[in-house]
């Protein structure tokens, strides 16, 4: 894989957390409860404390939706 294509894998796959919080219809404390009871867990996690960075699979939270709530619509 060239490094455009893993950008583009990135691009397409990865999402921050707030973008998580949005496929999953959680607000933050909710969202942050799930990963604590790593229902949802980060696919990439780097750095300590407040500067951490995770990063979460778009099929994995779109799946977390799903199983969380079958009423709610997910993508």
């Amino acid at each position: 894989m060239d490094r455009e294509e893993l950008q583009k894998f990135l691009m397409e796959n990865l999402l921050t957390k707030r973008e998580a919080m949005k496929v999953t219809r959680q607000k933050d404390s909710t969202f942050k409860q799930a990963v604590r009871d790593k229902r949802l867990k980060p696919f990439f996690r780097k750095g300590t404390g407040r500067s951490q960075v995770n990063l979460y699979l778009k099929e994995d939270a779109e799946a977390y939706c799903k199983r969380a709530d079958k009423r709610r619509r997910c993508p």
